[in-house]
This record gives C-alpha cells, sequence and structure tokens, in this order.
C-alpha cells in the first residue's frame, strides 16, 4: 500500500517526461501525467532545485495532448512567466523524468 502525498496544499503529484519554452508567449511548458490528483488554473507547479529548495510557478493553462508516436494522453502545463532570463534558467534546467509538485499555494519569482 502506497502513502498519498496529496494533503490540503499539496493536490496533485505530476510526472514531468519533458519541458521546453515558448519564449514568443513567454511561457514554460511540462509535458507529463498525473500519477495522483490533479490541478487548476491559479494552482502552482513546485520546480525543485535541488532536494530542499524549489520555485513555483501559477499555472496559466492545462491542455490535453497527444503524440503520433504514442496512444497515451498526456498533460500540458503551461506557466506564463515575462523574464526571459529567468525562462533561459528553466530551460537549462532540463526538466524530465521528475515528480512535481501541485500546491494551491506558492509564490513566483
Amino acid at each position: 500500500m502506497t502513502t498519498s502525498r496529496l494533503n490540503e496544499d499539496t493536490v496533485g503529484i505530476f510526472e514531468a517526461i519533458d519541458s521546453f519554452v515558448v519564449k514568443t508567449q513567454m511561457k514554460y511548458c511540462v509535458i507529463g501525467r498525473f500519477k495522483e490528483g490533479n490541478a487548476s488554473i491559479g494552482h502552482f507547479l513546485n520546480i525543485a532545485l535541488n532536494q530542499s529548495m524549489s520555485i513555483s510557478y501559477q499555472i496559466t493553462q492545462i491542455d490535453e495532448i497527444e503524440f503520433a508516436s504514442s496512444r497515451e494522453n498526456y498533460v500540458l502545463i503551461s506557466c506564463e512567466n515575462q523574464d526571459l532570463a529567468m525562462l533561459d534558467i528553466l530551460l537549462s534546467m532540463n526538466v524530465g523524468m521528475e515528480t512535481m509538485e501541485i500546491t494551491i499555494s506558492g509564490s513566483e519569482l
């Protein structure tokens, strides 16, 4: 039996498979699947910097996506960020194949 990681603030556990930036729209995007719970626009995507520190970005868009090479559905979570340098930092983190928490509370940089 597995223990749920959800609580009053953590409403979703998201397994990221890849991430990218759309600079023309100033968006940071993560593709993946929910392991537990879900997310809504306005919730926060928490991006781990290390084992004890993370940054959070407010979710501005959630889409279901499909790949031609896969029969599985995936979720695309988008977060807007008007700081081009921060988008470059997020892109350089190469987020993929890791678990991210979705929370109700958070604070953007």
